[in-house]
């Protein structure tokens, strides 16, 4: 679901691990075009955006795919975004993850690297899309830097020409912003060489096809693979500066309406990136986000078709853990604990006592018993609100917007008071996911419990399901001092209670040592 338009790609991996292509959709729905000056989306345009929706996922059905919808940032803008989400949801049964600029720019990087060979070459990946721009260097499958900007060619025309014919000043004003907003890349751009550069989008294809019709004469048949010198684009830009109008550009190109009316703006956005990074020519990729995320998915499916997109997700929580000096040692048995007593629960609950589709949100109880005590970074007076503020905030590459918020909810409701419905309007996606956060920090509360003092004495973990009640048995070697994991089991048995909507008993008991 991007700023400018929507796409459906339908594909299958064969045993070999290489992608076809089944079935593509596009339509140009344009969501960044008409949200208000509030930055809310307009019901019309909602309405629109769920019929082209409910026709791709049509389109989709015969194939009976695992269906991903992603949202870029016209979604992640808009002040709704909330109601969006519920909305597609219901009329259309299909759940949107909202994904930062950094995630986007990765699946981009991903796609184009799948598509292309992989060499050493230090290499750019471009994506112009409706409402930002993402750059990507990476080396192979290894990515060095990356970033998005909100600097969009739909966002851009709307913004500066307002969607009609420019006049020479107001194309002069674009380009100085365009200066202003890509020149802090300056200082990256002399850190790397680029020996070769991808571009993606609709943006990078018309800008290739226009470059054909300059030099050859004809229509591009096949964007894909299409080379061109970065100082003939200078060619094609002056040409669109020269016919302005969106009327004379589609005359003069035979392009679509829709982009002729944007592409100004997106090859002057592109120009300002070849002159910044160097870049000595570029290839057209019609490979991007798309094919991204699926390479992405079958890689949540433990399908790996790429080794770059392997453990994406746990990579970025290591690397996030690191620069916040958590203790991995303890981190790493907090996230143990909490798998084995929320594996124990949904082996002794009845079904019936689980929250709905409980266990898909294993990953991301892992994720945020690992991550429990990142807010100490900041101070450990109220580390649990910390804690949620540096996650949802984080750049935690393979996560959704909402994956990111559901994990931080995780941490901020595992400690003191739990998640309720007057907390609902103040933490984004809590509605509506009271119990599954509620059940999955008492899981955590459990698991800090049983290692209060960070020395593993309870050495024996077992729930129970008798008579409507929860019982948890706990034992430890005979001989130890367990006061304070006791302690903290007590003081946590009501929210606990709470959390999994049980009573629940408490047990604690000696083990003899094991004859040697």
């Amino acid at each position: 679901m991007g700023t400018n338009s929507f796409h459906l790609l339908v594909a299958r991996a064969d045993q070999k691990g290489y992608l076809h292509v089944l079935d593509a959709h596009k339509e140009s729905v344009r969501l960044g075009e008409a949200l208000s000056e509030h930055g809310a989306l307009p019901k019309a345009k909602l309405d629109e955006a769920v019929a082209a929706l409910k026709r791709m996922k049509d389109i989709a059905n015969k194939h009976q795919p695992v269906f991903r919808v992603m949202a870029t940032q016209a979604t992640r803008a808009a002040k709704n975004y909330q109601e969006i989400l519920e909305r597609i949801d219901r009329d259309v049964g299909l759940k949107v993850e909202i994904i930062d600029g950094l995630e986007e720019a990765r699946l981009t990087y991903l796609g184009m690297q799948y598509c292309h060979e992989s060499t050493s070459d230090v290499t750019l990946g471009l994506d112009i899309g409706g409402g930002s721009t993402e750059v990507v260097i990476g080396k192979g499958e290894r990515i060095l830097f990356m970033t998005s900007l909100k600097l969009g060619a739909l966002t851009s025309t709307k913004r500066f020409f307002q969607m009609k014919d420019p006049s020479p000043a107001q194309i002069k004003n674009l380009k100085d912003y365009i200066l202003t907003r890509l020149a802090p890349l300056g200082q990256d751009a002399k850190t790397y060489k680029i020996t070769r550069a991808f571009a993606t989008s609709g943006t990078a294809k018309a800008i290739g096809r226009l470059h054909h019709l300059e030099t050859q004469g004809e229509a591009l048949d096949q964007a894909n693979g299409y080379k061109f010198l970065s100082e003939e684009l200078g060619a094609v830009e002056q040409r669109l500066c020269d016919l302005a109008s969106p009327t004379e550009i589609k005359s003069y190109y035979e392009i679509d309406s829709r982009r002729a009316e944007i592409i100004l703006a997106g090859t002057l956005i592109f120009s300002k990136v070849t002159e910044i990074f160097g870049v000595p020519d570029w290839t057209v990729s019609t490979y991007g986000i798309r094919e991204g995320i699926i390479l992405d998915t079958y890689g949540r499916l433990n399908i790996q078709l790429n080794a770059e997109s392997a453990n994406q997700q746990w990579k970025s929580m290591e690397s996030f853990a690191q620069r916040l000096h958590l203790d991995l040692d303890f981190a790493n048995q907090l996230r143990g604990f909490s798998l084995e007593i929320f594996d124990q629960c949904l082996a002794a609950f009845p079904k019936s006592q689980l929250p709905s589709k409980i266990v898909q949100y294993r990953p991301l109880l892992e994720a945020a018993a690992y991550l429990n005590e990142s807010g100490k970074f900041i101070n450990f007076v109220s580390y649990h609100k910390h804690s949620y503020y540096l996650i949802s905030q984080a750049n935690l590459l393979g996560f959704s917007q909402e994956e990111k918020h559901v994990v931080a909810l995780i941490n901020r409701f595992a400690r003191k008071k739990m998640a309720s419905e007057q907390k609902a309007d103040e933490y984004p996606y809590l509605k509506g996911k009271i119990d599954i956060v509620n059940f999955l920090s008492a899981c955590i509360r459990v698991a800090k419990g049983i290692n209060r003092s960070r020395s593993h004495k309870i050495t024996e973990t077992k729930i129970n399901w008798a008579k409507g009640k929860a019982s948890l048995e706990l034992g430890y070697k005979k001989g130890s001092n367990v006061d304070a994991e006791i302690q903290a089991l007590r003081k946590e048995e009501k929210s606990i209670a709470r959390g999994w909507g049980v009573d629940v008993e408490l047990k604690f008991s000696p083990r003899k040592a094991p004859k040697a």
